[in-house]
């Protein structure tokens, strides 16, 4: 439960990157080349303050050299190839979407950037969600029904302010104040395309995130990775018509808010099935 050292890591890395890109790119000239460059030295500050004060010779967790027990690698694997396929998945529906926007026309590329960095930024702001369920859901299971459905209710609750609140804040840099992000008032009318796309994905994005959360503390990861394999087929043959039907930028996201709600439906119905199998034996957190 050591909450500042990753604060402070990731407090330094952003610093980091700030200073390095004042230095390399205003002093330097460097340019793209600049930021890039500032962008790894962040990272690999923040990473050493990380190990340094996290994982250090005195700290409970300390990094040494062990040779774990082949019954070890094979129950690591066991558990965590079902998350990561779920988590490669996940980020290739993503680089479905920037690579389908990247393949338009200039205008359109250029006035994407802007509208996915901030939507980006945004739609982790509720990724704390999705692990808090990971860690607290089990033991509030432990502790009987009526207590496991109120975690989960109070987390959803705070999923769909924030979802309503950054979905907000998305839908009006786009739609009312597009000069916030870019100068170009070329890219303004197709930046004020995305506005309800843009609102609507992160509107759902919180929700998502915490069924998400809940499936994987219920043990449903191969569920989730199977639902996100479809996901995926689903988002190639959508933006492939977008394609064939000219409908440009604002199709690439439609496709985005599309898949949001397509994963918050799965989760859904799997969560009811879930609950009325239970229901027949036990009362169940959900029912």
């Amino acid at each position: 439960k050591n909450v500042s050292t990753p604060v402070k890591a990731v407090a330094l890395s952003l610093v980091t990157n700030v200073l390095g890109d004042l230095l390399l790119v205003k002093c330097f000239g460097m340019g793209l080349a600049g930021t890039a460059w500032a962008t790894l030295a962040g990272t690999w500050v923040g990473t050493a303050l990380l190990l340094r004060d996290g994982y250090g010779a005195s700290r409970p967790v300390a990094l040494r050299p062990h040779r774990s027990s082949r019954r070890f690698w094979h129950g690591l694997l066991v558990a965590a190839l079902p998350v990561a396929l779920f988590a490669v998945l996940n980020n290739s529906a993503f680089f479905l979407i920037q690579g389908a926007a990247t393949k338009l026309d200039v205008i359109s590329c250029a006035a994407h950037q802007p509208i996915w960095a901030v939507w980006s930024v945004t739609q982790m702001m509720t990724w704390p969600l999705h692990q808090a369920m990971q860690v607290y859901l089990p033991r509030f299971l432990e502790q009987g029904a009526e207590a496991s459905r109120k975690l989960v209710k109070v987390v959803l609750g705070m999923a769909v302010g924030l979802g309503v609140a950054l979905g907000g804040l998305n839908g009006f840099l786009a739609g009312f104040a597009p000069g916030l992000l870019v100068h170009d008032a070329r890219l303004w009318p197709t930046m004020q395309t995305l506005a309800q796309p843009a609102l609507l994905s992160i509107l759902i994005a919180g929700t998502v995130q915490v069924l998400d959360g809940v499936l994987l503390a219920l043990k449903q990861t191969r569920f989730l990775a199977v639902c996100q394999a479809i996901n995926l087929g689903v988002a190639f043959t959508c933006l492939n018509l977008s394609f064939q039907g000219s409908w440009g930028l604002v199709g690439v996201w439609g496709v985005l808010a599309g898949i949001f709600f397509l994963r918050a439906l799965q989760n859904f119905m799997k969560l009811a099935v879930i609950s009325q199998a239970a229901d027949r034996e036990k009362p169940m957190a959900f029912s």
